[in-house]
């Protein structure tokens, strides 16, 4: 392209660009500048009258106790969490009462008694077991002090003991539903 070509078509797109008035751009920026202006006003505006709405005894107290309420079911799921996960720590050493004592290969004999745990367990978060559990060591102490033992182990076979396991089963199955919140 030679000097001229590119004179021409700088000329040309020059020519074809709108011209716009310098009261045009001018207008532009004065409307600009309000608007920069009334956004600062509002945003002072509505920090001073949300400082004096929060500074209120009425919004005070009804912020506190909305905050009671909210803190209150964080409270409760908490509650139910630890419940729901204890419980089955408790089922669990239903079953461990059963089989601590008996001899395995390799076993130790210092292993903790369940039923201590158990105990305890129940006392802490689930007063309400309180019978079932009662109910269930008992018949398993009972069978631990005069089962008949044969080759190192004892043949699990009483009726009393099985049937105080289920209804502890069925007990914490039904506690279960309840804490969570669901229907059987």
């Amino acid at each position: 392209m030679d000097q001229d070509t590119i004179q021409t078509l700088a000329q040309e797109i020059a020519r074809q660009l709108p011209t716009w008035s310098w009261q045009a751009l001018v207008f532009q920026m004065v409307l600009a500048t309000l608007a920069f202006g009334a956004g600062i006003v509002f945003a002072q505006r509505r920090s001073q009258s949300a400082a004096r709405e929060i500074d209120s005894p009425d919004s005070l107290r009804a912020k506190t106790a909305e905050g009671a309420i909210l803190d209150e079911g964080w409270r409760e799921r908490e509650w139910a969490k630890l419940r729901r996960i204890k419980l089955e720590v408790l089922v669990n050493r239903m079953h461990d009462c059963e089989r601590f004592g008996e001899p395995t290969a390799g076993s130790e004999v210092n292993e903790r008694d369940p039923v201590a745990e158990l105990q305890v367990i129940t006392t802490l978060y689930f007063p309400e077991l309180k019978a079932e559990v009662d109910r269930y060591l008992e018949r398993c102490r009972a069978w631990r002090s005069g089962a008949p033992r044969t080759t190192g182990t004892r043949e699990f076979g009483s009726a009393d003991v099985e049937a105080a396991r289920d209804q502890l089963s069925a007990a914490a199955q039904s506690l279960t539903t309840r804490i969570m919140g669901v229907a059987a």
